[in-house]
C-alpha cells in the first residue's frame, strides 16, 4: 500500500459536496453478504517517497502580558503524520473502501 496525499486529485466518480445526494437503496445493508466470497484487508500503510516535513504551527498564548502583547511560538504540528523514518510506515493511518455495495457488505454486529 501506499499513502496518497491530500493534493492528489479526486478520482473522477467523486463530486462536490454541494451535488445532489445519492438515492437511498430498498435493501437493508448486508442483506446479500456472503462470507464465502468475503475477504480481509490486512497490511501496512508506508510512504512512497519523500517523508514529509508539515511547517510548525504557530501557537498563540491566551492570556496578555501586561503590555497587551500576547507570546507566540512555534510548536510541531498537531496533524503530521506519524512516520517511523526507517520503516515508512505511518502509524494510525485508516484505510477504507470506495464504490462498495452496501447489500453485499458485511452488515455491523
Amino acid at each position: 500500500m501506499t499513502l496518497s496525499g491530500c493534493d492528489s486529485p479526486p478520482p473522477d466518480h467523486v463530486t462536490s459536496p454541494h451535488a445532489s445526494r445519492p438515492t437511498l437503496h430498498a435493501f437493508a445493508i448486508g442483506s446479500q453478504f456472503d462470507p464465502a466470497v468475503a475477504g480481509a484487508i490486512c497490511g501496512r500503510v508506508i510512504v512512497d517517497g519523500e517523508i514529509p516535513r508539515p511547517p510548525l504551527f504557530q501557537v498563540g498564548s491566551i492570556q496578555s502580558a501586561p503590555d497587551g502583547s500576547r507570546e507566540k511560538r512555534l510548536e510541531p504540528n498537531p496533524n503530521a503524520p506519524v512516520i517511523d523514518a526507517k520503516t515508512r510506515g505511518v502509524a494510525n493511518a485508516v484505510v477504507f473502501l470506495r464504490e462498495v455495495d452496501l447489500a453485499e457488505s458485511k452488515p455491523w454486529s
